[in-house]
Order: structure tokens, then C-alpha cells, then sequence
């Protein structure tokens, strides 16, 4: 006969056998209690659970698998003045369920370029955030990481609830081309704290908390997308992974 099983694998059960020791919030991805999406994008074609957009001129592209270590897609800008391409899922995420994504990028050129990296309400917006010159969003609820050379040369965290926005987070933090690093957004109802990965994993960043960043008890979709800020200047962005998660309750 074999060993026992585990025959219900939650949270409490999990939380009565070890208590809340330092390794609980590691297994407690293993429990029924977790909603997790992940994607190392190792295969020939893009899962049909992810939803694609660009710009649909000047060469932009819907994003694709690439050969590469470990798996990867590129997204690729087109030629066309602040054209386009995006990847999100389904409206399956929220605040009230301590929502957090994380995406591993890289970009080719980080001259004229716009970047975003969070959870938005939609799939086909011309980015969450229009521009970051005069702090504009297109979402009426996103909260996560932008990089737009039409205002500065570094990432900033951003949020907006309800057409509200929050006050952006500033850190002083440069992409270099071609050069991963992993970008982290995680949601606490309407409080957001953003973090910084380098290319080898290390944590780099972690912000003080951004309140009124997002509304609770909307619908969000994990995000990732790059936009050309000049013509005749086309983009890469490469995805090594987006993993995202949740609970599965609010309570």
C-alpha cells in the first residue's frame, strides 16, 4: 500500500502542521488557497490564454515564442511613432485578493522608449499610461512600473484608482539595454509596493507603500508592454517569464 497523501492541501491545514514559521509563505503557493499563473514561455507557440495587441502598422508585432535560454517571447514596436505591442490574460486579478505579478524583461534600445509593467483593467489600451511627461493614464485602475523617456530616463511606480492618480514613486532606477532584470508588483487592497530584481535574481529595490494606487474589487489582467517614443525607431522587448498570483478569497 502506498504512503498517505495529503487530502486537503489548504492553507489552514497547512498553517496547523507548521505554524507560521518562515518557510509558510513559500508552501502556502501549494495549497488550494493560491490562484497562480505562470509562464516560462518554454514551447513552439504562445499559449491562447494570453492576449495580444500592437499598433497593427509600421512592422509592430503581436508577441512571439523565441529560441533563447530558458524560454522567451519578444515583443517588437514597429517603426511607427509610439507604436505598439502588449501581452495581458484575462480579467482574473484583484487588490482584495493581495494580488502580485512579477515579469522578467529586457530591452534592446532604451532610448525613446516607453515600458509598462503592472495590472490593468484592459486589453487594448495604447498603454495603461499614456504619458508619464504630464502623469496621464489611459486606465481608469492600474498600478505598476513605467519607464518613458519622454519624461525621464528611469523606472517610476505608478498607480491610478478609479481615474484617481496616485503619487508616483520616483526611484533612480535605469535600465541598461539588453540586460534583464525583473520587475515586482504586488497589491494590498488599494496599497501597492513595487521591487526590483537584477539580472542574477538579487533584490535591488523594494518602495515604501503607495496608497490609493488601485481600485480593491476590480478586475485586473497581469501586463506587460513596450511603445516606440520616436518614428523609424523600432523596439524589442524580450520576456524571459510573467508569473502571477493571488488568493483564492478575500477573507
Amino acid at each position: 500500500m502506498a504512503n498517505p497523501v495529503q487530502n486537503v492541501p489548504s492553507r489552514q491545514n497547512l498553517r496547523n502542521e507548521i505554524g507560521l514559521v518562515r518557510e509558510f509563505g513559500f508552501l502556502e503557493f501549494n495549497t488550494l488557497d493560491h490562484v497562480t499563473v505562470f509562464d516560462d514561455f518554454v514551447g513552439d507557440v504562445l499559449s491562447v490564454e494570453w492576449q495580444t495587441a500592437d499598433t497593427g502598422s509600421g512592422s509592430s508585432a503581436d508577441a512571439v515564442i523565441s529560441a533563447g535560454a530558458n524560454g522567451e517571447i519578444v515583443l517588437v514596436t514597429g517603426t511607427a511613432d509610439n507604436g505598439f505591442s502588449a501581452i495581458s490574460r484575462e480579467l482574473n486579478f484583484q487588490g482584495q485578493l493581495n494580488c502580485v505579478m512579477a515579469a522578467r524583461i529586457k530591452v534592446d534600445d532604451i532610448a525613446a522608449v516607453k515600458m509598462e509593467v503592472g495590472f490593468t483593467d484592459a486589453h487594448d489600451d495604447a498603454g495603461a499610461v499614456n504619458t508619464m511627461a504630464t502623469y496621464a493614464t489611459t486606465a481608469t485602475d492600474w498600478v505598476g512600473w513605467v519607464f518613458d523617456t519622454d519624461d525621464t530616463a528611469y523606472w517610476q511606480a505608478t498607480g491610478v484608482d478609479s481615474n484617481t492618480e496616485a503619487t508616483k514613486i520616483e526611484p533612480s532606477i535605469a535600465p541598461v539595454n539588453d540586460t534583464y532584470e525583473t520587475l515586482i508588483v504586488a497589491l494590498y487592497d488599494t496599497t501597492a509596493t513595487f521591487y526590483r530584481l537584477d539580472a542574477n535574481g538579487y533584490q535591488t529595490y523594494k518602495s515604501a507603500p503607495m496608497t490609493g494606487a488601485c481600485t480593491k474589487d476590480v478586475s485586473l489582467t497581469p501586463w506587460v508592454m513596450v511603445q516606440s517614443r520616436e518614428a523609424s525607431d523600432s523596439k524589442t522587448l524580450t520576456v524571459d517569464y510573467i508569473k502571477a498570483w493571488q488568493r483564492r478569497t478575500a477573507s
